[in-house]
């Protein structure tokens, strides 16, 4: 009995391996560009999950033509948003 796909295969990520295939290419960069930002490891990876979460959101409903680029755009944004709110929590 084969059980049905909780993705759909148009526009969207196909299988899990492919898109460990994008965490595993990408990761370095988006966690790179959360540390220059953050300048704090565990935020980091804060930011890290939370970017391959969206990744993984988005590409169920939207197709992305450069993965590379949409990862490091969001990242940035993140790691900003992350940096804006400690930094009002601090005063």
């Amino acid at each position: 009995m084969n059980e049905p796909s909780l993705y759909p295969s148009d526009k969207s990520i196909d299988n899990i391996a492919e898109f460990r295939h994008l965490f595993s290419e990408h990761k370095k960069d988006v966690f790179a560009m959360a540390l220059s930002i953050l300048r704090d490891f565990e935020l980091s990876e804060d930011v890290l999950q939370e970017v391959y979460i969206k990744l993984f959101t988005y590409m169920k409903h939207n197709e992305i033509t450069n993965v590379k680029a949409w990862l490091l755009s969001v990242s940035r944004n993140t790691a900003l948003d992350l940096y804006r709110k400690k930094k009002r929590e601090l005063f």
